[in-house]
């Protein structure tokens, strides 16, 4: 029995290491792994594991608390905002206090040209006081810039992405809860990432960078980088951004605002009516209405009406040449005595009444009229200093963002209302319909277009992501696949991501 207690008591003190496949102490483990050992993924005690995300988050906490008051040269301001950090990351993630403490010790450089990073660790990293933790800052001092696409959203707070300023390296699997909430398939964020044994790490939060229609995602950055004076000769671009994320950043949304106000001036909106006083019953002014093609009728939600509008027609244009197809051009709203048409513009709205005038003839009178702007639209740039940020090779060759009413709603030949507004419907609608991006064709003609099939890839991107981001409001997923084969694109077939609740709303008003 002594034998066998003493037996037990020594097998206490080991623990078998997958990697070496033999028995070590914890104290071994603990001064070894992930440094001399190549700890495996499905390692217990190897805190850079998925499985042990939790124990990873709270090592990160305190290195980053460490870097503070070793001896670091930081301001006032860095430190006083970094002492509120484990506030501020739950509303506002990533947070400035992140962004400022890599600034001072991963970017900003001596004038022997060495971060402060690099300094401290040359000095043994004092002030951490385990193996892990300076495996850990080792890893972040590695950090570099990457524009990240998101291929496949995982479970346990993963996303696998790929950085498009490396592609050649392949995928990898980015472990951040915060991305992880908002991913969608193709979304393009741009983030500082490091490398540890078995997945990636975000240093800071990952920015979305919304997309410009048309364009390659790496092509709009270069030109960004270069209108802020990055030279290709000089650094690559992902050294460059290091130093010059915020300004590239901003320039990347001044740029995108700019090109949604070219577009609003092009087809100028406005919110436009028109009052219609009935001399007929509003029984018969439907009937005459529901006689005509290319209308739907349709009711307010309960608690959802319009003024004394009861219900509405959606009014349509049939596309010329296509007795499938056909643009909204207004809503008619119904009320007992007064009827109103809204259109988006002025133009518009002259050809909703001249084709309502023509259907109801003497039983209606125009009553009044009245334009008004949409608030919200693109502006121009506020400031001189905005305008100096806008990319003019990018403003050039960027499609419009706010494009006039295309011929996309389904009909059957005679003119009757076939399809709805859900988001097969729609797919299988913008497989047939002309765009601008495709040189007036059809993804299902460009597909067998060689010259048209990269733009048609972005195009379809654009798709897959807007369907992701519409199902994660709503908690549900959408499957794209069938329309991805249709056109031969099944390279682009990824699974769909899981179910997820919608993501945080970004909290501006976070301490700072």
């Amino acid at each position: 029995m002594a034998h066998r207690a003493r037996h037990m008591q020594r097998q206490s003190k080991h623990r078998l290491c997958p990697a070496l496949g033999t028995d070590i102490t914890p104290k071994e483990c603990g001064e070894r792994r992930n440094a001399s050992i190549a700890c495996t993924a499905d390692c217990p005690f190897n805190p850079f594991t998925v499985a042990n995300r939790n124990r990873l988050h709270a090592l990160e906490r305190r290195v980053n608390a460490t870097s503070i008051p070793v001896g670091l040269d930081l301001t006032d301001r860095i430190a006083r905002i970094h002492l509120h950090w484990a506030v501020d990351q739950e509303a506002n993630p990533g947070g400035h206090a992140a962004f400022l403490l890599q600034q001072a010790l991963h970017v900003e450089r001596d004038e022997e040209d060495q971060t402060r990073a690099t300094r401290w660790i040359d000095a043994g990293l004092p002030g951490l006081e385990t193996n892990d933790e300076r495996v850990l800052f080792r890893s972040i001092a590695r950090m570099r810039m990457a524009v990240m696409e998101t291929r496949r959203v995982m479970d346990h707070d993963c996303v696998e992405v790929v950085d498009l300023l490396r592609p050649e390296q392949g995928p990898f699997i980015l472990l951040d809860p915060e991305h992880w909430r908002s991913a969608v398939r193709y979304g393009v964020s741009l983030a500082r990432v490091y490398e540890l044994p078995h997945f990636h790490r975000c240093a800071g939060m990952a920015f979305p960078l919304l997309s410009f229609h048309g364009l390659e995602p790496v092509w709009v950055a270069r030109e960004v980088a270069r209108h802020l004076g990055w030279e290709p000769s000089g650094m690559t671009l992902g050294d460059w951004l290091m130093g010059n994320q915020m300004d590239f950043l901003r320039s990347w949304l001044e740029t995108l605002r700019a090109c949604d106000f070219d577009a609003a001036q092009l087809h100028p909106l406005r919110h436009c009516w028109a009052v219609y006083a009935l001399h007929d019953s509003a029984d018969e002014c439907i009937a005459a209405i529901e006689a005509r093609r290319w209308v739907r009728r349709g009711e307010f939600p309960a608690g959802a009406s319009s003024g004394p509008a009861t219900s509405f027609f959606d009014w349509f244009d049939p596309c010329p040449g296509n007795p499938t197809r056909a643009r909204l051009i207004a809503r008619i709203y119904v009320a007992e005595h007064r009827w109103v048409i809204h259109a988006a513009a002025e133009s518009i709205l002259a050809e909703a009444r001249r084709q309502f005038e023509r259907t109801l003839g003497d039983r209606v009178e125009l009553a009044a009229e009245n334009i008004e702007e949409i608030k919200g639209l693109p502006r121009s740039p506020a400031t001189p200093d905005a305008a100096a940020l806008i990319v003019p090779s990018v403003r050039n060759s960027a499609g419009d963002g706010l494009r006039p009413p295309g011929y996309v709603f389904a009909f059957d030949p005679e003119g009757r209302w076939v399809d709805g507004d859900d988001s097969q419907a729609m797919m299988r609608r913008m497989a047939e319909d002309p765009s601008a991006l495709l040189d007036g064709k059809s993804p299902r003609e460009a597909a067998r277009d060689p010259a048209l099939r990269a733009r048609l890839n972005l195009l379809l991107k654009s798709t897959i992501r807007g369907l992701d981001s519409k199902h994660l409001a709503k908690g549900a997923v959408c499957d794209s696949d069938w329309l991805l084969r249709d056109l031969g694109f099944e390279d682009l077939i990824l699974p769909a991501p899981p179910v997820r609740p919608p993501p945080k709303a970004f909290n501006h008003d976070a301490p700072n």
